[in-house]
């Protein structure tokens, strides 16, 4: 793995189900802000722990996109593909990650001094290496938003954004053009 620069400012990414409830949480670098808005990196092979106890890592590095005001977060991962889970009790699952671009439709990113997380609202874009756009967990957002007791307005936005998300990817456009790389490759060239 590679070392963690001192140039970077590190914190702590959280994926949460409800506010009190996190999902998942990592450690990333942060790389900038832009008019789209904050970027920020997980090495590769860095782990993200998971409520059940299981740990991950990806191949590559991880690139996100923490827009200021949309209801996304979306996640650029690298040519190399490979996520190794480790399950509690110590199976090992390799796999090859078919996704290029992971959007969650989410909750506006909070910043705070223990680091940024949002609220993930069950429906996900994405975008194959092989080009295809998906919507994964649409048939599930009603029965999760029982369960976690997410508000109707946050349910309306999630489908808001995930309409726009599909438009934006599909046409290639904002983070979802060449944006996202330009990010990486300055990730890359201060490692």
């Amino acid at each position: 793995m590679a070392h963690m620069s001192s140039s970077w400012v590190w914190r702590r990414g959280r994926k949460l189900k409800r506010a009190d409830h996190v999902h998942g949480w990592w450690w990333e670098a942060v790389l900038g802000d832009d008019e789209h808005g904050q970027w920020a990196a997980q090495l590769a092979q860095a782990p993200t722990f998971l409520r059940d106890g299981t740990v991950f890592r990806m191949a590559d590095a991880v690139i996100r996109c923490y827009p200021r005001d949309e209801w996304w977060v979306a996640t650029f991962y690298g040519s190399e593909r490979g996520v190794t889970f480790v399950r509690p009790g110590g199976g090992v699952d390799e796999r090859l990650n078919p996704n290029a671009i992971y959007v969650d439709m989410s909750t506006p990113p909070e910043w705070t001094e223990a680091g940024i997380s949002f609220v993930d609202l069950t429906v996900d874009v994405v975008k194959r290496y092989d080009g295809t756009i998906a919507v994964l967990d649409e048939d599930e957002v009603d029965e999760e938003a029982r369960k976690w007791a997410t508000p109707a307005g946050q349910l309306a936005q999630a489908r808001h954004s995930r309409a726009r998300v599909e438009g934006f990817m599909t046409a290639g456009v904002g983070v979802f053009g060449v944006v996202a790389e330009s990010w990486r490759d300055r990730f890359e060239g201060c490692r």
